[in-house]
């Protein structure tokens, strides 16, 4: 992929694309034997098909410290819920390591 904001914008369409395939189906999978449910809202079709379609400026600013300037449209609608403190919280990576 290229860089800059047509980087990310061709990055988030490989991972929109490959997300049932390399991420979805590996979690269905552990969560499945510890006989749980995966509830994922942000994953419904509609949408992810709205968010994708706005513009790559409203899901990231650059000019935000890197853990920040990623999600921003959930930012800002968790810092308007009166979520403030989960609104500015970095990014978090999950371990698949289960315990």
């Amino acid at each position: 992929t290229g860089g800059g904001l047509e980087g990310v914008v061709q990055q988030i369409q490989l991972d929109i694309g490959r997300i049932s395939e390399r991420n979805l189906g590996r979690d269905n999978r552990v969560i499945g034997d510890h006989k749980r449910d995966c509830i994922a809202p942000y994953l419904d079709e509609g949408f992810v098909s709205y968010v994708n379609s706005l513009p790559i400026q409203y899901k990231v600013d650059f000019t935000l410290p890197r853990g920040q300037g990623e999600k921003v449209v959930l930012r800002r609608v968790a810092k308007i819920l009166g979520l403030g403190t989960s609104s500015v919280l970095p990014k978090k990576r999950y371990s698949s390591e289960v315990r």
